[in-house]
């Protein structure tokens, strides 16, 4: 489905409000609130990918999911228990901004998503917990249910275990990167933002001489394996 004109203008004012505004919905490591939300260019982005009653599903929680609600996608998030979904509903509630499309799975996703993750899915955002193994595990449930030819986006794709997951995607046959966005740095850039799409929806292949990166990154010869 389309936007129409009026959608579209809702969800730009609702950005150029987020933009502008910048309200703090999480909360540091030192216990005060700070945004730790995505940049203006992904949330633009993503705000031109999507479209009314898309499925869509993301880990973590933030300016992200105001935009998915904004274009009224059928949008389930799976995100910690430490109040950003309250204010969440508190912001959406000063811009007239309805949250009834979108779905809140509180919890570590290693206990959420095995029992709850969703059958198929045109986009994925994958931006909750960055400590090994989480990204890893959000792909392993996540990454099959997004349907041939959607969205997968892994955001702060610079920590360790994201970025083995996007090295791991671009060697895979059924994805392919689609675009990129950096973090700029003085003399130096990382990427942050990986943009894959599904080409194949075939059945994961979870040996590692069935996986291209697994092969590749082989520390011994293969002829000294049994298989």
């Amino acid at each position: 489905m389309k936007k129409d004109s009026s959608e579209t203008k809702f969800a730009s004012t609702l950005l150029d409000d987020l933009f502008r505004e910048e309200p703090l919905l999480h909360v540091a490591a030192s216990g005060e609130l700070t945004d730790l939300s995505m940049p203006s260019e992904v949330l633009t982005y993503i705000n031109n990918l999507v479209t009314p009653d898309m499925v869509t599903v993301e880990t973590g929680a933030g300016y992200s999911t105001l935009v998915f609600a904004a274009n009224e996608c059928q949008h389930t998030v799976y995100c910690q228990a430490d109040g950003t979904i309250q204010r969440l509903r508190d912001w959406a509630l000063e811009k007239d901004l309805s949250l009834g499309s979108v779905t809140f799975i509180e919890g570590r996703t290693d206990a959420t998503l095995p029992t709850t993750r969703p059958n198929v899915v045109g986009l994925a955002l994958l931006d909750g917990g960055t400590g090994f193994p989480l990204p890893l595990l959000d792909y392993f449930y996540l990454g099959p249910s997004v349907a041939e030819g959607s969205v997968l986006i892994i955001h702060d794709a610079y920590h360790a275990s994201a970025k083995v997951l996007c090295d791991f995607l671009r060697e895979d046959y059924y994805w392919e990167q689609i675009d990129s966005f950096a973090l700029e740095m003085p003399g130096r850039s990382v990427e942050r933002t990986a943009v894959f799409r599904k080409v194949a929806n075939n059945k994961p292949r979870t040996e590692w001489h069935e996986q291209p990166w697994s092969v590749k990154h082989l520390d011994v010869p293969r002829k000294l394996l049994r298989y």
